[in-house]
């Protein structure tokens, strides 16, 4: 049964990470409308909303383990996200350094383009 709290909850989250995107969740709601819903109840109403850690400690934790696992795709969302709210460069490459000792250099060099990309591309979009 739908939680309209935890579902409201969930998309405010997503809505702060991503507020050009409409919390991006378009695309799963246009094609199955029930697992919008489940990702908006679970995945970001109830882990994100839980209050124990902060959205920018959870933020940095997501870009650490996308990044650790190869999910580059994930990760150019979740870097956006991260940027968002505030999160520097300078703190993604520290975490990016951290991932590579345990993970692998292949993975960080992954994210560091992935970032430069996005830096690239909001730097184009203030010349305009």
């Amino acid at each position: 049964m739908p939680d309209k709290e935890l579902r409201e909850r969930g998309l405010a989250i997503r809505k702060t990470l991503w507020p050009d995107r409409e919390g991006g969740i378009a695309n799963f709601r246009a094609l199955d409308p029930g697992y919008a819903d489940t990702i908006l109840e679970t995945a970001y109403g109830g882990v994100y909303g839980d209050p124990t850690i902060d959205l920018r400690t959870r933020s940095l934790l997501t870009c650490a383990v996308l990044t650790a696992l190869g999910h580059t795709r994930g990760l150019e969302g979740h870097l956006r996200g991260a940027l968002n709210i505030g999160i520097t460069s300078a703190e993604l490459i520290a975490i990016f350094k951290q991932v590579a000792l345990y993970a692998g250099y292949p993975v960080a060099n992954d994210a560091f383009r992935i970032l430069k990309g996005l830096l690239d591309e909001r730097e184009a979009a203030k010349k305009e």
